[in-house]
């Protein structure tokens, strides 16, 4: 069997580059309604309340928004860790292949691992709101698969970056043909 993300023609490096601008956009768009919130408790007038997003940029708060930047891309390579991009379960030879991008190269460069069936060992991660999640973070994963590698730190992915969670579902039903998921998760 061979899973290929849906939406492979989109590099991840674009979707790590769209996860930024999200938060980035969310962030600017909180501080402005907050702002604009103490504005109205301050005048008690609601013909001041709205100050222009454009002001609200150019004025002052300008290095707030600079400052969360490294927090953001921080966050955005930890949401998509190592993206995998295919997934190719071969029963033939009793292995699994994964070609996946990885967050140290800022996922430019493509790597492929192969593992037997006797050596997988994985989790499924699950949220506890993913409704919620997929409205507010619609970049982040509700449901994430951690592959644990011997004496390496373990790849993820997760249902986003290109994945659907019909893929992601025969991707689960398929590993558990294989073998059933950790209970809980491990820590490194």
């Amino acid at each position: 069997m061979k899973y290929k993300r849906k939406h492979s023609k989109i590099p991840v490096f674009i979707w790590l580059l769209a996860n930024i601008l999200y938060f980035q956009i969310v962030y600017i768009a909180a501080l402005w309604l907050f702002f604009s919130l103490i504005l109205l408790f301050k005048h008690n007038s609601i013909k001041d309340l709205w100050i222009s997003l454009a002001e609200f940029i150019t004025a002052d708060n300008c290095y707030i928004i600079l400052i969360i930047l490294p927090i953001f891309i921080g966050y955005s390579i930890s949401l998509l860790r190592s993206a995998i991009t295919e997934i190719i379960v071969d029963y033939n030879s009793c292995t699994i292949s994964y070609i996946y991008h990885t967050a140290k190269t800022f996922f430019i460069c493509k790597k492929v691992e192969t593992i037997p069936f006797e050596d997988i060992c994985y989790y499924i991660d699950r949220c506890r709101y993913p409704k919620f999640n997929k409205i507010i973070f619609p970049f982040a994963p509700t449901e994430t698969i951690i592959f644990y590698r011997k004496n390496n730190s373990p790849i993820q992915f997760g249902n986003t970056i290109g994945w659907t969670d019909s893929q992601f579902r025969e991707i689960i039903k398929e590993l558990e043909k294989i073998a059933q998921p950790c209970k809980s998760k491990k820590s490194y």
